[in-house]
């Protein structure tokens, strides 16, 4: 699904034929994606563990909540990569009612309506309540989101990335996040 763990160098010259597989995975990313949103934005496991833990019976309220649940209904996706995995993360989106917007260079296709197109990526980055990577790696995205970009998004806003990890640079995340 992707080539930058291939010798491409070295399977032309051995003539050895490497491709991508189109559609693998699609579904299954796009799924992961969202399982990962909902997992911070719910508080999934949090919840699970009080509730093992024996807190929810512990409350006098029908309901235990001890973390806010954060409605994804109006919230801004930021998408980097809009190929077959991204609109199908566009599409799930669509269905929690969240606006969208892409980071797609060269985009030679019309967009729907409801898809904004920003042509930059400070943009997409500071006005996204998440943003979500879904472009392959080369040489000349990797560690693209560093600290000028991690220090544009809203401190209340979630990164998922479900492409490649060296997308992001760890160092810098890790210091945005300390």
């Amino acid at each position: 699904t992707g080539f930058n763990n291939i010798d491409i160098q070295a399977t032309q010259k051995r003539n050895i034929p490497v491709s991508n597989i189109r559609n693998y995975g699609t579904a299954a990313v796009a799924q992961h994606t969202f399982a990962l949103l909902l997992a911070l934005t719910n508080h999934v496991s949090n919840h699970h563990q009080n509730i093992i833990g024996g807190q929810w019976q512990k409350t006098r309220d029908f309901c235990f909540w001890n973390k806010p649940l954060i409605e994804l209904y109006n919230k801004k996706l930021g998408i980097v990569g809009f190929g077959q995995i991204g609109q199908k993360v566009a599409e799930i989106a669509r269905s929690f009612g969240m606006k969208i917007m892409i980071f797609q260079p060269n985009i030679k296709k019309a967009l729907p309506n409801d898809i904004l197109l920003v042509n930059d990526l400070k943009t997409l980055f500071s006005e996204s309540d998440v943003v979500s990577l879904h472009c392959t790696l080369k040489a000349e995205n990797q560690d693209f989101v560093n600290k000028n970009l991690l220090e544009c998004m809203k401190k209340t806003a979630y990164l998922i990335n479900t492409a490649r990890g060296a997308l992001v640079n760890e160092n810098d995340l890790f210091e945005a996040i300390s």
